[in-house]
């Protein structure tokens, strides 16, 4: 999987020209450094990873801070968003884990499929059909 991935910190958007910061630059992420997995940029606005999972989540997710955006670049999965997290516990700053969830919606996710989790929302993977699911992750820090 030789994939390069170019992060640039000001972006256009639907014509709103996000404001430029001092410390905005073009950044390159080499394909080695991606195809290795793992955290791969982080600074006070996104965090930039690749991951990989063969097996569901172990619990819900629930991000104070980040909203998460995947798109998936190989494997198919159910990923349930939404419902009600059971038995919320602190898990790390801006990060709340639960044993489960009620209720939520199911989302079929395959390769090519860009899904957005703004920060709040309870999301787990529940189900990996086809894997190893392999996706890119931006978490946009709020």
């Amino acid at each position: 999987m030789d994939k390069m991935f170019v992060i640039m910190d000001n972006l256009a958007l639907q014509n709103e020209t996000v404001p430029h910061h001092r410390s905005a630059r073009l950044r390159q992420i080499d394909h080695a450094k991606v195809n290795a997995l793992g955290a791969l940029l982080e600074n006070s606005l996104y965090k930039v990873q690749m991951t990989k999972r063969v097996v569901p989540g172990a619990f819900v997710e629930i991000h104070t801070h980040d909203t998460d955006i995947f798109h998936i670049l190989q494997g198919t999965a159910t990923f349930v968003t939404g419902g009600t997290a059971v038995d919320p516990q602190p898990a790390a700053p801006g990060e709340i884990h639960a044993k489960s969830m009620i209720g939520g919606t199911e989302h079929h996710l395959t390769k090519g499929d860009i899904i957005i989790i703004p920060h709040g929302i309870p999301h787990q993977f529940t189900k990996i059909e086809e894997g190893p699911l392999v996706y890119f992750v931006v978490k946009v820090v709020q």
